[in-house]
């Protein structure tokens, strides 16, 4: 988990400290906590305060895992660990239960083991704190229960936005998501007008 947050501080601080960018975060299911636990000293708000341009301005959350300070990750029931790889019990049924069958299947089998250590860090900062944000509750997902995503979205203090999508809800419903971005980054662009 550390070598991933250390990747994505990186991509933004580079973007914000360096270019003095307003970043926008689009973050998805496990992303929804790694890039948040990034971000500190980096929000917007922190910066202005510091005479500083650029900073995270607002985060945009599909599906994504929204924890408290404190939380540590175990293991989870919807993967299957081998060895140092985890993998996805069943994808068709949790990841692309709203796509078709043959859709479904296309996407499975370009899917690849991800790391199966490192995860069980405990979560020292979460960004949503100090950034607002916006929630996309997708009613379909079976990785995440609509119910927890809103207790999620509620622990944010995100806007909620609500689609019939599945988990991957970017394949499922990607107008949905086109729509609820531009709107957020509307939001963000109404600063330079």
């Amino acid at each position: 988990m550390k070598d991933y947050v250390a990747l994505i501080r990186s991509v933004i601080a580079s973007l914000v400290e360096q270019e003095e960018k307003e970043v926008l975060l689009v973050l998805h299911s496990a992303g929804g906590f790694l890039p948040s636990l990034t971000i500190e000293g980096l929000n917007l708000k922190e910066r202005k305060v510091k005479g500083q341009k650029g900073g995270v301005k607002k985060i945009v959350f599909l599906a994504g895992a929204v924890w408290e300070e404190g939380f540590q990750h175990g293991p989870l029931p919807f993967f299957d660990y081998q060895a140092n790889e985890m993998y996805c019990v069943n994808p068709t049924c949790l990841l692309f239960n709203d796509l078709s069958p043959t859709s479904a299947s296309s996407y499975v089998s370009k899917l690849q083991w991800q790391p199966a250590s490192g995860w069980d860090d405990v979560v020292d900062y979460m960004g949503w704190k100090d950034v607002p944000s916006v929630y996309l509750i997708c009613e379909q997902d079976a990785v995440l229960p609509p119910e927890m995503q809103q207790q999620m979205a509620d622990r944010a203090g995100s806007e909620i936005e609500r689609c019939n999508a599945g988990h991957c809800c970017m394949i499922g419903q990607p107008e949905k998501v086109v729509e609820l971005v531009e709107k957020a980054a509307g939001e963000v662009a109404q600063r330079f007008k």
